[in-house]
């Protein structure tokens, strides 16, 4: 059985973290352990984790270094070859982690992998559903301008993690640090999420989407930004036989009409207060141009 090391970073998470190890420890995939980072907690965060008294949790105490550091300090400190991540206020179905190993296993060409997710209140209560798109090609174009994964719901391959050097602290990108290190790990390799409800998503009032929102809009363009340039060519057609270069030049050249096309269709967006979205996909659009007329010239 495969080992998993599930990492969770906490900061003052006292009310909500005895909840979410029991949905841990209580897996159907029991050949696990759990990493524990404590990001400088003043509550008592420790006591409900000791209290567990389960010899598969390893805590580690830090001063205040922020999420992607305390990710970061797990990550060096695990032992699987396949990391799952849950956030101190969420939940997890018995048998979260023996559906995605399973998946993992028969699918190795899958670096990471998410679930669907119900979203709960801050007293337990369904309030809505994350259902996602879920294959790897829709995924792809999907983060250019969202963040189509759960972050408590992904497990991902240690060795890809580290190779492209984990969660980044950066002040351009985090938060949120999750879309960052998912669509950087979507530019080596294929990402999916399972449809199945198996991870419950805690919504937070006055949570950190909504005291940091200006914040996190501007750093998301920024990660769309990085992201798309990284892709952009999967998108476009870039062979054209030799010997039919005129057919080459009008492909192109329709493909032009239908991207300026695309952004107009999505002006909306902007009208509509999308305005994030909206310059990502035209950028993306930019982009995809750009390629096209570079692609055009190479076969004039």
């Amino acid at each position: 059985m495969v080992l998993v090391t599930v990492i969770m970073p906490v900061l003052n998470g006292e009310r909500y973290i005895r909840q979410a190890l029991k949905s841990i420890l209580e897996q159907s995939h029991t050949n696990l352990e759990v990493v524990v980072i404590d990001d400088g907690s003043t509550d008592d965060t420790a006591g409900a984790i000791k209290n567990l008294n389960d010899a598969r949790i390893c805590y580690q105490y830090q001063a205040n270094e922020g999420i992607s550091n305390a990710i970061n300090k797990g990550l060096r400190l695990s032992k699987g070859e396949l990391i799952a991540h849950c956030d101190a206020d969420d939940l997890w179905d018995k048998h979260k982690l023996e559906f995605q190993v399973k998946h993992m296993n028969s699918n190795p060409d899958i670096i990471l992998s998410g679930t669907w997710a119900s979203i709960i209140d801050e007293n337990g209560l369904l309030i809505g559903r994350h259902r996602h798109v879920c294959e790897s090609d829709l995924i792809k174009l999907k983060l250019g301008f969202d963040n189509p994964f759960v972050h408590s719901s992904i497990i991902y391959r240690r060795c890809a993690a580290v190779s492209i050097g984990g969660y980044r602290s950066d002040a351009d990108v985090a938060p949120p640090e999750d879309y960052d290190f998912i669509t950087r790990m979507a530019v080596i390799g294929k990402t999916e999420n399972l449809k199945a409800l198996l991870t419950a998503y805690r919504h937070h009032s006055h949570g950190i989407s909504k005291r940091e929102a200006r914040l996190i809009s501007r750093n998301k363009a920024n990660i769309s930004r990085f992201y798309l340039a990284q892709i952009t060519e999967a998108f476009v057609p870039v062979t054209v036989a030799q010997n039919d270069l005129d057919k080459g030049r009008d492909m192109y050249n329709n493909n032009i009409k239908y991207y300026c096309g695309m952004i107009g269709l999505c002006r909306p967006l902007r009208k509509a207060g999308y305005l994030a979205t909206w310059k990502s996909f035209s950028y993306f659009m930019i982009l995809v141009i750009k390629a096209i007329a570079k692609a055009i010239s190479a076969v004039t």
